[in-house]
């Protein structure tokens, strides 16, 4: 029964304590009060905008292209793959003994043959 008691205590406490703050800002002269503020509108300036000049047109002289450089050209040196290997192509067929078959010599060779030198195709 005492702790009940010191509850309700302590909460008059606080109540009264709260309420006494509460009417010492009410009460003028008790608590300071703030200052009213008074708030200035000044006007707006008026900015008048500067007239636009137009710049005057730039005349514009054509220009001639320049004449076109024809360039030499050499004729193309003709290509010849004479002293290569023919390429080997493997197979993937297991069944291949050979394990795939060298390139036509007459359709890879500039010269259109070949001759074989240890074994391997060459181009003449």
């Amino acid at each position: 029964m005492q702790k009940k008691t010191l509850w309700a205590t302590g909460i008059a406490a606080v109540v009264l304590v709260t309420a006494g703050v509460a009417g010492a800002y009410a009460t003028p002269g008790l608590m300071p009060q703030p200052e009213p503020t008074v708030t200035v509108v000044t006007p707006t300036p008026v900015v008048t905008p500067e007239p636009v000049v137009t710049p005057e047109p730039v005349v514009v002289a054509p220009v001639e292209a320049p004449a076109p450089v024809v360039e030499e050209v050499a004729p193309p040196v003709p290509y010849s793959n004479s002293g290569q290997q023919v390429p080997f192509y493997p197979s993937s067929d297991p069944e291949n003994a050979s394990g795939g078959d060298y390139a036509d010599p007459g359709a890879w060779c500039t010269t259109g043959s070949a001759s074989t030198v240890g074994g391997v195709p060459v181009c003449d």
